[in-house]
Formats: structure tokens, sequence, C-alpha cells
């Protein structure tokens, strides 16, 4: 039954996310990409960082009003902005044809269950009155590390 609710949960967040909240149509933003997806992150361990961009294509120099980690200080994500680790960052110069870099990371804490762990979040990114998401999800499981020790015959449990 939770698993079932669990799949759900998760189809509906990733059909959700290619749907846009305000649009950049009109302008010349462009996003590298709509969902940054990390799979399979052991807890404790943390995850490699994960890089996306937002691209002004156009003409004209536009400022970012506002970028921010939804979740903040207290997400299980990190954000970086442009080389500076923050949760949020605003007035951001955008010049004609250059990009911003976006890296995030992802850090699982351990809670003690066998089952796979997901863990969502947002990068939100206000430009021109205009608000677009972009969604973190991260799978993530917990694990018994096993430190300077030789195994020569043991019996493990089923579980982590």
């Amino acid at each position: 039954m939770f698993r079932a609710f669990f799949i759900l949960v998760i189809a509906s967040f990733l059909l959700s996310s290619c749907e846009k909240s305000g649009s950049f149509e009109d302008s010349d933003i462009v996003f590298s990409v709509d969902t940054v997806y990390f799979d399979t992150v052991f807890t404790s361990i943390g995850s490699a960082t994960r890089e996306l961009r937002i691209i002004n294509k156009g003409s004209q120099d536009i400022i970012v009003d506002r970028i921010k980690l939804a979740g903040g200080s207290s997400s299980s994500f990190r954000l970086n902005i442009d080389g500076e680790a923050t949760t949020e960052k605003a007035g951001i110069l955008l010049e004609a044809g250059d990009s911003i870099f976006l890296f995030t990371d992802v850090f699982i804490n351990p809670l003690n269950s066998n089952s796979p762990i997901a863990v969502i979040d947002s990068i939100t990114i206000n430009v021109r009155s205009m608000t677009r998401s972009i969604k973190l999800l991260a799978w993530g499981q917990d694990i018994n590390l096993i430190y300077n020790k030789i195994i020569d015959s043991e019996t493990w449990l089923s579980g982590k």
C-alpha cells in the first residue's frame, strides 16, 4: 500500500515538472533543464553535483530578480549560484548572450529505513514579475557502512 502511494506521489511530481508557473515565452530566457534528478544517493555520503543554466539568448541585458532554493537552509539540497554557496540571491545581471550557472547537490540524512527515500524541493527563479520553478528530485537509500573490517565469513540480515 505504501509503495503504491509512494509511486503515485513521485509520478505526479514528475508529470508536474513540465508545468511552468509563469511563462517566459515572451522573453529570451532559456533554462537548460526543468528537473534536476539524482538517482540513488546513499545517506550520509552525499551526491555528485548537477549543473543547470539560466541563459539569456536575447540582445538585451536582463536582471534576474531572485533565485531561491524553496526549502531554504533546511533543505537537503545545497545550491551554488554563479560561484557563491547560498540559498538565495537577488538582483543578478544576466548580460545578453550570457548565462548563470547553478550547481546543486544533495545530502540525505539517515532515517533508519529499508525503503528508498524520495527528497523533493525546487529552485524558484523570478524575472520580470514572472516565476519559474525548477524541480529537484533525489532518491536516497539508507546503508550500513563498514569501516576498517576484513570480512572472512559473515551472515547479513535482509534490509539495508
